[in-house]
């Protein structure tokens, strides 16, 4: 291959130094390494790991989702003084997976949401989503424990269905964004992607 894309946690598995012979560019999912990390409960950057910064610096560049070079240059100045190279790649769809089924949207509900439910992200689901319920029709799709019945996680070829059968698919952010206050989520292409709102 010309690129092998990977999380942190997987670069200890990769043959290395025969990717950097053969000039295959490696770029690494990491979380943050910065002096200025947000503060954020149950998280704890792995990227710290040293196992998994010595080849990071050596082979790859970093890349992360946020389309904003004041963002980059607050909050991954650790990267710079590891030697790793920061990458800005904004989030996007796949518009051959995440499409209209209608010409036009056909709303069962009021809400629609498809995501995960874990401890980190249910500060925020539990604060602006599930209150919801008492005033709208919320269908939920996700995995995790959710607190409430929910159904199986939709797959990727069920979601733009998922979508248009909701007058709004909201993207419920993690409590990190409140402080950074800037995140753009994938969901938001996808919703779009799919002619929903």
């Amino acid at each position: 291959p010309d690129i092998i894309w990977c999380a942190e946690s997987q670069v200890q598995y990769l043959p290395l130094d025969r990717i950097k012979q053969e000039g295959v560019a490696l770029i690494v999912r990491a979380n943050w390494l910065s002096q200025n990390t947000p503060p954020q409960r149950n998280y704890e950057p792995a990227a710290v790991n040293p196992d998994w910064v010595e080849p990071i610096a050596k082979y790859a560049a970093l890349i992360e989702h946020f389309a904003c070079e004041d963002f980059q240059e607050k909050y991954f100045d650790g990267c710079r003084s590891l030697g790793i190279k920061t990458l800005s790649l904004p989030l996007a769809a796949d518009i051959e997976i995440y499409k209209p089924v209608w010409e036009y949207p056909q709303p069962k509900h009021d809400l629609s949401y498809c995501g995960l439910y874990f401890p980190t992200k249910a500060e925020c689901l539990d604060a602006y989503l599930l209150p919801l319920r008492e005033k709208y029709s919320v269908h939920i799709s996700g995995g995790g424990v959710w607190p409430i019945p929910i159904e199986h996680y939709a797959s990727q070829e069920q979601e733009s269905q998922f979508y248009q059968e909701a007058r709004v698919c909201p993207a419920v952010s993690m409590p990190h964004t409140h402080i950074i206050k800037f995140e753009v989520y994938e969901r938001i292409f996808k919703v779009l992607a799919s002619r929903a709102l």
